[in-house]
């Protein structure tokens, strides 16, 4: 929106407004908020998971880490580094 006494004035929506892990980038009547890296959504307050549904063995436990991804053991009978795991 604008104000002043003759609406010469746009109002800084991201004053009302927090991007929680970004930056605020005021536009006319609205905001956009850019992401830091490893997040997403309007407010950028959901936290980007590495951990697709292939990204382990399937049916290993996948946990996202600084800089990556870390899969949990392969399931017995498997041997391997949990993302890819082959016969014993």
């Amino acid at each position: 929106g604008f104000n002043g006494s003759r609406c010469e004035v746009n109002i800084n929506d991201c004053e009302s407004n927090t991007c929680v892990n970004g930056t605020c980038l005021d536009g006319v009547a609205n905001y956009t908020c850019l992401c830091d890296v490893g997040f997403k959504g309007q407010l950028c307050n959901e936290k980007v998971s590495n951990c697709s549904d292939d990204a382990c063995y399937p049916g290993v436990n996948c946990t996202d880490i600084s800089g990556g991804i870390a899969c949990g053991p392969c399931p017995v009978g498997l041997t391997g580094n949990g993302k890819s795991c082959v016969s014993e």
